[in-house]
């Protein structure tokens, strides 16, 4: 799989303060994708911010859904030249640290408020459920707009941790997803899976129109084709789930099903 369609950048603008529009374009040529917010008013408020967790806007959220590794760059208050780093994917973040460091730019860990740890945070919401978060302080945003070369510096650092991060954070993984359907789909056509009790199936799912209600299921099925456990949650629009298998060890097959009939899209790694 390319890293065009392993990554995404999700920019989210802070209203009026179009602070950042060079660097996910600078980040994402050629090889990754982009979603970008903002304040087009003219009126210089602060209005349209919107928190990180409560970003649904459908076709960023599908596109975050398919990918391994997610980023979001945020700005922050700050005096001082300051990358705060968060996220739930710890090899993302450290990959990022190291390469920002060695670039000459200053990061921290987030404070709490900033961390970009909630599991509804869009950077979240991908096929592993972990993602980076980038706060950048108005005063690194600033030298930034004014200064092309530490702009590119700051692009090129941020390219590298991506590409220098694993796709796969929480080991072994088998990729699935579906743009569209309404009935059911097999896992790995079918094919059986080695699964222990602890091994998890996560990821991201929708029905297309998000104001239906929704419901998917995972039938699992032993070597005599017998169902022997489900797992499944309704909600209404965009959701995450994680399952643990508490399966004795063995090998199994994997159905997934759209119980509710609406056309959706699912997007998820099975860890084994």
């Amino acid at each position: 799989m390319s890293l065009f369609s392993q990554f995404t950048v999700e920019e989210s603008k802070k209203g009026r303060i179009n602070w950042l529009k060079p660097s996910p374009k600078m980040i994402t040529v050629n090889i990754f994708k982009a979603h970008i917010y903002e304040d087009s008013n003219k009126d210089q408020r602060n209005d349209l911010h919107l928190t990180a967790k409560n970003f649904d806007e459908p076709i960023a959220l599908k596109m975050t859904a398919q990918k391994n590794k997610v980023v979001s760059l945020h700005g922050a208050k700050g005096t001082e030249k300051i990358v705060y780093m968060g996220g739930l994917n710890q090899d993302l973040m450290n990959q990022m640290t190291k390469k920002l460091t060695a670039a000459g730019f200053r990061v921290e860990e987030a404070p709490e408020n900033l961390n970009g740890n909630h599991p509804d945070n869009i950077a979240n919401k991908n096929r592993n459920l972990e993602g980076g978060q980038l706060e950048l302080t108005r005063a690194l945003r600033d030298e930034l707009l004014d200064d092309p070369s530490q702009m590119k510096k700051f692009a090129d650092a941020v390219r590298q941790a991506i590409s220098a991060s694993t796709s796969y954070p929480n080991g072994r993984t088998y990729d699935f997803g579906s743009d569209n359907f309404s009935t059911s789909f097999w896992l790995n056509n079918g094919n059986p899976f080695y699964l222990t009790s602890g091994d998890t199936i996560e990821g991201v799912q929708s029905p297309i129109d998000p104001t239906k209600s929704e419901k998917i299921r995972f039938d699992f099925y032993n070597e005599k084709d017998q169902l022997v456990i489900s797992r499944a949650a309704q909600a209404v629009g965009h959701k995450w789930f994680r399952y643990t298998m508490n399966l004795p060890t063995g090998y199994y097959k994997i159905k997934v099903v759209n119980v509710s009939g609406h056309p959706s899209w699912i997007y998820g790694g099975l860890h084994y």
